[in-house]
């Protein structure tokens, strides 16, 4: 996997390149919030003494911002935060509304580049899509993010998602060939003559 997804746009956060080295799961977990650009200013303010951030945002319209490169640890999750990739999305403070089409396709998007399959995260590192609030280790505060709503989401458009699809059946035409057609040309002078009798 590269630190970089190509469709997001780089705006790294001014701790980005010293945050230590994720292990590298197929994981993302996802969150919510209720910023839009102003995610970059809350997690660039002087006193975000540790560093909380996440690697992504996903806004509303379907951009994703970038802030941390995926080789790193984003601070967003507590006891998953050493192996798992941390997703922000815009909710302009209304976590019960669903997530945009576009946004669930950025989200999608970003599961298959990191590789998830189509299952939810253990509690322990492991590869596949979670939430927030899905364990407590993860959770501490004990809130609810990313909201009911949007883990249905997760649970039934996002996971289904990431299942391979099936491949194509190719059609393929038969033209007969010379012996073919001299059979079909046959059978058809028999059946005449057989007529004539």
């Amino acid at each position: 996997m590269q630190a970089r997804y190509s469709k997001a746009h780089w705006r790294p956060l001014r701790f980005a390149g010293s945050m230590p080295a994720r292990q590298q799961k197929h994981a993302v977990i996802l969150h919510t919030n209720g910023g839009g650009a102003a995610v970059f200013d809350y997690f660039s303010r002087p006193d975000n003494k540790d560093d909380i951030a996440s690697h992504f945002q996903v806004f509303n319209d379907g951009r994703i911002e970038q802030y941390i490169g995926c080789d790193k640890v984003a601070y967003a999750a507590y006891a998953s935060n050493g192996w798992a990739i941390q997703v922000e999305t815009e909710d302009d403070g209304h976590p019960e509304r669903p997530w945009t089409k576009a946004q669930l396709a950025a989200i999608i998007g970003i599961c298959k580049w990191a590789g998830c399959p189509a299952k939810p995260l253990a509690e322990s590192p492991s590869d596949g899509v979670g939430w927030h609030a899905q364990y407590h280790s993860w959770n501490l505060h004990s809130h609810s993010c990313p909201g009911a709503v949007r883990i249905a989401q997760i649970e039934h458009v996002i996971i289904p998602a990431l299942k391979p699809q099936p491949k194509p059946t190719k059609v393929v035409k038969v033209v007969p060939g010379r012996w073919a057609k001299f059979k079909a040309g046959h059978k058809k002078l028999w059946s005449w003559l057989k007529g004539k009798r």
